[in-house]
């Protein structure tokens, strides 16, 4: 489940645009180099881990974490109370046994879970972890069950779905303060979920943490892929930008906007192999241009 969950997760930032990078065990000493870290369904923590997790929020950082976080240690043994409760906000009950859970907003959260309501919450195709919040810890959305569970071969409320039925009083989502960081933890894997609606939830989540400041962004449609490098001998970072769509050929894409967060005024932007410059604007740290038609690739260089 980590792992479906992690590579998920790099699909939907791939989809919105959002820069990332894969973590190790090796990357602890680094951790403050990131706005938002993104723990998916993350079973089992060592002590080095789990310090390193609270030092790192604690010294103003931001955490994503769902589903079992934390709840195993390194050698697979349960973890009573859990390690990262104190962080997370909430202290561990149980697991839903239905498979397919909701998620409806609380009252004063209702924008975050899109246009999804308490009589129409939103589905995860997952069970839940069972927890209780503590008293600081802010409630964002909270845990509906079906009408009946899903395996009971005796009792069904619809042949063919399992509806939203009972309102239960578990989080399903909140954000807790530790030290000078956020933390959001929801208690089932949303970025596991590959529904366009689920994507756009965890998105809101991720963009709660990071408050939508990110090294570089676009409003291409999903299909479109950016990389950027930065290449400190020459002074330069480099963007490519893929067109890669599932059915072919590809269908162009026009008037892509891309912004980009420079840390210094930058000297030019120009197109490869041709070489041809671009214009662009640069406001407030930010680089703004346009690409007028994508096929499939494109190559810019960025000097500073």
């Amino acid at each position: 489940p980590h792992m479906d969950a992690a590579k998920n997760t790099a699909l939907t930032f791939i989809r919105e645009h959002v820069p990332f990078g894969i973590l190790t065990k090796y990357d602890l000493q680094n951790l403050n180099q990131y706005k938002v870290i993104v723990a998916p369904h993350l079973y089992a923590l060592d002590d080095q881990e789990i310090e390193a997790l609270r030092s790192y929020v604690g010294e103003g950082g931001n955490l994503y974490a769902s589903g079992p976080a934390g709840l195993f240690t390194a050698w697979g043994k349960r973890d009573q109370p859990c390690a990262l409760s104190e962080l997370l906000g909430v202290s561990f009950v149980g697991t839903t046994k239905e498979a397919i859970t909701y998620i409806r907003p609380d009252e004063k959260h209702k924008g975050i879970l899109l246009h999804y309501t308490e009589d129409h919450p939103i589905t995860l195709y997952c069970s839940q972890t069972l927890v209780k919040a503590q008293e600081e810890t802010e409630v964002l959305g909270w845990l509906t069950l079906p009408y009946t569970d899903p395996k009971d071969p005796e009792k069904f409320a619809a042949a063919t779905s399992n509806p939203p039925g009972r309102h239960t009083a578990y989080p399903s989502i909140v954000q807790n303060s530790f030290g000078k960081g956020q933390v959001i933890y929801t208690a089932g894997s949303i970025e596991a979920m590959a529904c366009d609606d689920q994507r756009k939830l965890f998105m809101n989540l991720i963009n709660r943490l990071s408050k939508n400041d990110y090294v570089f962004a676009s409003d291409a449609p999903g299909c479109v892929e950016l990389t950027m490098y930065r290449q400190k001998p020459e002074n330069r970072y480099v963007l490519n930008v893929l067109n890669f769509q599932s059915d072919l050929p590809n269908i162009p894409i026009f008037n892509v906007t891309v912004r980009i967060k420079f840390e210094t005024t930058p000297k030019k932007l120009y197109h490869v192999p041709d070489g041809k410059e671009i214009a662009y604007d640069f406001v407030n740290g930010y680089i703004d241009f346009k690409i007028e038609r994508l096929d499939i690739f494109a190559m810019y260089i960025i000097e500073y």
